[in-house]
């Protein structure tokens, strides 16, 4: 039997920090439901899930509504990305070595910005030895941009990628690469990696717009 997923609630982004950093360590499977609105984070600001030996499943679903009188929240009646924006700041998401896997559902992640300590805004990946999972659904990366590298990073080494359902837009690089990337840089394990009714449009770069 599978154990049970601790959840976290979240309404605005030091609520979400809050919640990453606690996955990280509670040795448990993790769904973090995000309530409707724009999550504004100034440009130096870095949202991070980077476990040091946490081999363990994250979720981060968006589109809940107001979470007073129901700790659940209420469950979105249809999985809307554009109700949750993460918005601006850089986002990294990292698997450590092992198992585990990492979810995006029904977000918008728009506007972040690469900065001296992170070339790409947007990483959603594993470090070489991991063998777990990078799940992307219903979610749109909107407006993201790279000075000296991709603006949208979704990697992995040993595990799968799903990447499905989800927009990419108006991302940019000035660094004469791909602003956006989905790349498995394995040699060994399950190397699956699934691009499915994805839409990628006016992004910017001198390379192709996805990679």
């Amino acid at each position: 039997m599978r154990q049970s997923r601790r959840a976290f609630r979240a309404g605005d982004i030091a609520g979400l920090q809050a919640a990453l950093a606690a996955a990280a360590v509670n040795g448990q499977d993790d769904i973090i439901l995000l309530q409707r609105g724009s999550y504004d984070m100034p440009s130096s600001f870095a949202l991070k899930y980077y476990p040091n030996a946490e081999t363990k499943d994250l979720e981060i679903s968006g589109g809940y509504e107001d979470f007073f009188g129901n700790p659940c929240g209420l469950v979105p009646s249809t999985s809307d990305a554009r109700a949750t924006v993460l918005n601006g700041g850089q986002l990294d998401l990292t698997l450590p070595d092992g198992s585990g896997s990492i979810t995006l559902n029904a977000l918008t992640i728009a506007n972040m910005l690469s900065d001296n300590q992170h070339s790409v805004p947007v990483a959603i990946g594993a470090l070489a030895n991991s063998m777990g999972s990078v799940s992307v659904r219903n979610t749109s990366f909107f407006g993201n941009v790279s000075t000296g590298n991709q603006a949208v990073h979704i990697g992995n080494s040993q595990g799968s990628i799903l990447v499905q359902d989800s927009i990419f837009a108006e991302n940019g690089s000035f660094a004469g690469v791909s602003p956006a990337e989905v790349a498995n840089f394995g040699t060994s394990g399950s190397l699956c990696t699934e691009v499915i009714n994805v839409t990628v449009r006016q992004n910017n770069s001198s390379s192709p717009a996805m990679e």
